[in-house]
Formats: C-alpha cells, structure tokens, sequence
C-alpha cells in the first residue's frame, strides 16, 4: 500500500473516531454546563498550565524519539516507560507541595486539594506513553479511535453523576482522573505491551539527543498556549476563566480534530520519508491548505450565529463568553497549520530549529499578553488569535526553508 493510500486509511479511521469522540465530548460538556457555574470550569481551568509544562517534562519528547526510531526495540520501549514513570513522580511531588503556593497566588483556597488530585493523572499518563506509541507506529488506527471513546464515555459518566449530585468542580477533577485510569487499563488491554525490567543507557542517550530541545521548545510552547488562561485567572477571576475556557473550547474544537487527525495518522507514515524533504513539504503544504480550506467557513460561520448557539445550547449563564468565542474563532483556523509545520521539523530531527523558532516566537506572545491584559479579557484573546497567526506564518518559513536547503538530500538529524 503506498503512502498516499495509506495516509488516507489512516485519516479515515481517525476522523471516524475523533468524530465519534468530540461529538460525545460535545454533548457531555452541554450537560456539564448546565450542571456547573463558568467558576467552576475556571476553578480547575487555571491548573492548564502546571499540568501543560509538567507533561512535557514526563514526556521530555521521548515517544515521538521512539516512533521515529526505524529499529525500535522492547529495550527501547521499556527505557521510554521508566524514564517516563521516574519523571511523573517527581513532578506529582513538586506539585503536591506546591499546591498551597498555587491556590494562595490565584486567590482561591480549594486549589490546594484541586492540584493534588488532578496532578496524579501524570503518573497514569506516563504509564500509557508507550502503549499509546505502539499503537500509533503499528498503525493501529482502529484501536486508537476505540480506546478513546471508550475512555471519554466511562469518564463522562463519572463527571456528570458527581455534577448531578452537587460536587461541583470537583466532578470534573475526578472526570479528568477517570480519563487517565481507563486510558491506562484498555491501551494495556489491547496492546498486551508491559515493561520489562530493563534500562537501556544507550537508548536513553539517544533519545535524550533528540528529546532535550523537544522538552524545552514544548515547555515554552505550553506556557504560552496556557498564558492566556493563567493570565485570566490571575486578574480576572475564575469566572472569567470560565467563560474564556469555554469559548476557547469551542473554538478548538474543528481545529483539534483536523490536527489531530492529520498529524497523529501522517506522523510514523512521513518519519519513514524524513530524507526525502521535497516530498515531505509537498505532503505538509497539502495538509495544511486542506485544514484551512474545512477550518475557516466553519469557524466564520461558529463566529456570526455565536450568541443564538450559546444561548439555546449552553444556557444564558454563558452568553458573557459568545464576544470572545468570535474573537477566537478568527485565529483557530490557523492553529492545525502552525502545528503541522513544526511537525514536519520533527519528523527531519531538527528540534534544534524548533527550539530556536521558540526563542523568536515566544517573546511575542508574552508582550502581546502584557500588553492587552490592562485593556480587558476581550484584548486579550485579540491577542491570542494574533499570536497563532503570527507562529504558523514562521513555523511555515522555517519548514520551507530546511527542505529547500537541504533538498539535495541528507537526513536532516542535526541536533
């Protein structure tokens, strides 16, 4: 089967799967916020950006290292899980003591058990790197799309029985916590993988090479996405986190399905194509003209019928979010190409590249943050949707420019 025919098989079974589980996703966060206030999404909504960083330290961009690897081994597979593992721990630690800290700086004393809860999902995540790898490298497009429905349904049960019986936000911390042990036990199930108890320094070496600049251009990467949200939270209150994370999830909604899709299916199929980086260009351009082309009538339409839409879906307690719902909506389109443009330079190995994109991009986002925090929230997503603009048109720069330098040929594993 050639690339084409298999990028799109792949593409079929994801999009199915990830339109099975926004579509539940979607229904459930209605019921959710019928249930729930805007301070209670925001309650838990201003830890986004703890879990975010502490994420990518577990990870250190060890599993895209391992997917890339073209002679993997079980050796290889069970150094990323004990890696992965030891770093959960030590980021439940610091944000176990830290929580007191956390919950005194936003001015809102239920996070200090908040964060203690929800930080335990790193620990199940770690567990399910490689079991959810395996799955992506052997194509396994099917039991990708399963493992999540099944895993969002259970944990949506939870958190709409709690929100029904009056727990609060404290229904969608024990969601999220469900979300990680089903993930864990059904990846488990099917992919029948267990670590052995083996460390190899080898691997770790090598992936470490690669992962290092991942680790540090994915920490900034995540602040910056989750300024916003911990800039809300800081000076605008949990409401208006509130009211800012559902508008930003709304928006995100086609944009993270099209990424998702795209870049979780075409990831293992190009990384065996990473010395051909004409044709890998070629492949990304056609990515990202087809996510604008579904993206933006969608967008602009989710944007011109906002405020009937929340108000007969969500409620009239959400209609403060519908003027930053179409504020938003005018730079998510553009998020699936900044991604996928990034996505080519991993697949070439040049996270050094990635990480000096971060120096210049993320400078930017942060002034266009400080700068619109004194005007309102209403400035502060302009600013949001300006940074996505500006990022995907560099990310876009950089990816053309390695494979038309290195054109000729080579591996493009500099790092």
């Amino acid at each position: 089967m050639g690339l084409r025919d298999e990028s799109a098989r792949g593409m079929a079974w994801t999009a199915a799967g990830k339109i099975a589980v926004r579509g539940l996703q979607f229904a459930i966060g209605i019921v959710l916020a019928r249930l729930l206030t805007p301070a209670d999404f925001g309650l838990v909504g201003v830890l986004a950006v703890f879990i975010a960083v502490s994420e990518m330290f577990v990870d250190c961009g060890f599993s895209l290292a391992f997917m890339r690897k073209l002679d993997r081994t079980d050796e290889d597979a069970s150094t990323v899980f004990w890696f992965s593992l030891a770093a959960a721990a030590a980021c439940y630690l610091v944000l176990f003591a830290a929580a007191p800290a956390i919950a005194a700086f936003f001015g809102m004393p239920e996070l200090t058990a908040i964060t203690r809860v929800v930080s335990a999902g790193l620990v199940f995540g770690a567990m399910a790197s490689v079991p959810q790898a395996l799955l992506r490298v052997n194509l396994r497009f099917a039991a990708q799309s399963a493992v999540l429905f099944a895993s969002v349904a259970v944990s949506a049960a939870v958190g709409v029985a709690l929100a029904w019986r009056g727990f609060g936000a404290w229904a969608l911390v024990w969601q999220g916590l469900a979300w990680h042990v089903v993930n864990l036990a059904l990846l488990v199930a099917v992919t029948r993988w267990l670590p052995r108890l083996a460390f190899s320094r080898s691997s770790f070496r090598s992936f470490f090479s690669f992962g290092w600049r991942h680790l540090c251009s994915s920490a900034v990467n995540a602040v910056c996405y989750h300024v916003y949200t911990f800039a809300t939270g800081r000076f605008f209150g949990a409401a208006a986190t509130g009211a800012f994370a559902r508008a930003a999830s709304w928006t995100a909604i086609g944009p993270q399905f099209v990424q998702e899709t795209m870049i979780n299916v075409n990831y293992p199929l190009l990384a065996e194509r990473q010395n051909s980086p004409r044709e890998l260009l070629r492949a990304y351009e056609r990515l990202s003209a087809l996510s604008l082309l579904l993206l933006v009538p969608a967008l602009a339409l989710l944007a011109v019928f906002a405020e009937p839409v929340v108000r007969v879906v969500l409620g009239e307690q959400w209609l403060v979010c519908v003027p930053y719902l179409r504020i938003l909506a005018a730079g998510a389109a553009f998020e699936p190409a900044q991604c996928l443009f990034q996505n080519l330079l991993y697949v070439r190995g040049r996270t050094d590249t990635v990480l000096k994109l971060e120096a210049v991009e993320k400078p930017v986002v942060l002034a266009l943050v400080f700068a619109a925090v004194p005007f309102g929230l209403g400035w502060l997503c302009a600013a949001k949707s300006v940074s996505t603009i500006f990022m995907a048109a560099v990310n876009y720069v950089a990816a053309r420019c390695e494979c038309r330098i290195n054109g000729g040929g080579g591996n493009g594993s500099r790092r």
